[in-house]
C-alpha cells in the first residue's frame, strides 16, 4: 500500500524531528560533560564516576615537632618522604584504601605517588624542624600557592593531594588537608583539615599511619558528611 503524498510529508516531518532531538540531546549532554570536566565540584567527585588521581603528600610547608631523637634532620626526613608516599600508593595489604573511602571502583583511582616525591626531595627542611610549633599555619591561599608550582605534565580530571601541616611528635598528632584539586587548571576543588593518630615503631609506619587515620576518617565518617552537605 503506498501512502499519499500528505502522509509521506508528515512522516518525513516527524523524522527531522526526532534527528532534531537526538542532535540537541548529544549537544547539550556534550556539553554539561564538557562543563563538569573542566570545572568539576565536590559533588562531582560524590557522584562516582570520575577518576581520581592520587598524587601523594606533599611537605612544602610541614612542621617537623620534636627533639632531636624525633627528627635527626633534613637528610632523615628526605629518605621518608618516598617511603610514605610509596606505602600510600603501593601497600595493598593495609595502605591503599582511597577507593574504599571515596566509594570508588579501583580502576577509578591511580596513583602518581612520584610527582609528590620529586617535589618534596628539592624541599630544604633545616628550619621546618622545631621543638614547639610556631609560625602560620597552612590556609586555601598557601595550598593555591603550592599548587600552581607543580607541574602535572599530561594529567588531566580530578587529582587528590595531602598536605601535612604538621607531624607533632611532641603531641603524637598528624595535621593535615585533605584536599581535591582539578588537574586542568591547578585550582582547588575542596579541601578539608583533619587530624590522625600515629602508630606503629618505625619513623615510616608511625607517621604513615596519621594519614592512613585520615583517609579511614574519610571512609567512615567524612564521606557522609560530605554526601549529606553537598549532594542534595
Amino acid at each position: 500500500m503506498r501512502l499519499g503524498i500528505e502522509t509521506q510529508s508528515g512522516v518525513m516531518s516527524f523524522i527531522k524531528c526526532i534527528a532534531l532531538l537526538c542532535v540537541l540531546s548529544y549537544s547539550s549532554s556534550h556539553t554539561q560533560a564538557q562543563k563538569i570536566e573542566n570545572s568539576p565540584t565536590i559533588a562531582d567527585i560524590l557522584s562516582g564516576d570520575f577518576r581520581v588521581a592520587f598524587l601523594g603528600i606533599d611537605l612544602s610547608e610541614t612542621k617537623f615537632i620534636g627533639d632531636k631523637e624525633d627528627w635527626p634532620g633534613a637528610e632523615f626526613i628526605k629518605t621518608l618522604n618516598p617511603a610514605w608516599n610509596n606505602l600510600l600508593a603501593y601497600d595493598l595489604r593495609k595502605y591503599r584504601i582511597l577507593p574504599r573511602a571515596l566509594r570508588l571502583k579501583p580502576e577509578l583511582v591511580e596513583y602518581y605517588p612520584n610527582i609528590c616525591t620529586i617535589h618534596n626531595d628539592k624541599l630544604s627542611f633545616g628550619e621546618a624542624i622545631m621543638p614547639v610549633s610556631f609560625g602560620d599555619e597552612i590556609n586555601n591561599d598557601k595550598i593555591q600557592s603550592i599548587l600552581d608550582s607543580y607541574d602535572f605534565t599530561d594529567l588531566t580530571g580530578i587529582g587528590l593531594m595531602i598536605f601535612i601541616e604538621s607531624f607533632d611528635a611532641k603531641n603524637s598528632l598528624g595535621t593535615m588537608y585533605f584536599t581535591f584539586l582539578n588537574l586542568n587548571t591547578h585550582k582547588i576543588i575542596y579541601s578539608e583539615k583533619l587530624n590522625g593518630n600515629p602508630a606503629g615503631v618505625t619513623p615510616r609506619k608511625y607517621w604513615v599511619e596519621t594519614i592512613h587515620d585520615v583517609i579511614s576518617q574519610v571512609q567512615e565518617i567524612k564521606y557522609r558528611e560530605w554526601k549529606k552537605a553537598y549532594l542534595r
